[in-house]
């Protein structure tokens, strides 16, 4: 029933578990039950977005592109794209979403991605690009990437504290 589930979403512990398939990384909180309270999507792309390193050096590293963290094999970044995200709405205020974003971030990162753009789905109110940008991603200019309207960069840090996010009954399987 509609209670029972809104219960088990507040209440219930949940494993935060990373997993990789057709070049797609999944993380997602699941109860010991099977309910999946959330989940972030992210795409790992084989080959570069073109002007994309144009854009980092532009965007984060104040247009010298010789801080662009290059990809030995490629020559260009490796960046992430982040696909989507979802928190049930009765799971919400258990901190699962920055649990689930940090470690899909913690994932690329041991990967060798090096950075992760995105579209940033805000309701309008300014809160959700506040967020990202207190967690060091940056706003595209739509002129910088055109037709990546709303979208935003980061870099992924290496320093594995960034990671460390507590969430209100969550295991955390940290991948590496």
């Amino acid at each position: 029933t509609q209670r029972s589930f809104a219960r088990a979403a507040q209440n219930d512990r949940a494993t935060v578990a990373t997993s990789i398939k057709n070049g797609e990384l999944r993380t997602a909180a699941v109860t010991s039950t099977g309910l999946e309270l959330g989940y972030y999507l992210v795409r790992l792309p084989d080959e570069p977005t073109p002007g994309t390193d144009d854009a980092l050096s532009a965007i984060l590293h104040g247009g010298d592109s010789t801080k662009v963290e290059r990809d030995s094999r490629r020559g260009t970044a490796k960046v992430a794209a982040g696909v989507a995200v979802f928190v049930e709405p009765a799971a919400r205020g258990r901190n699962i979403g920055e649990v689930l974003f940090k470690e899909a971030m913690r994932a690329c990162r041991a990967l060798d991605f090096r950075y992760m753009l995105f579209v940033e789905r805000d309701g309008g109110s300014g809160k959700l690009v506040k967020w990202y940008e207190a967690m060091g991603f940056r706003v595209v200019p739509p002129d910088v990437l055109p037709g990546l309207d709303r979208a935003m960069v980061g870099y992924l840090p290496s320093d594995q504290t960034f990671y460390d996010v507590e969430g209100v009954g969550l295991d955390v399987e940290k991948y590496s």
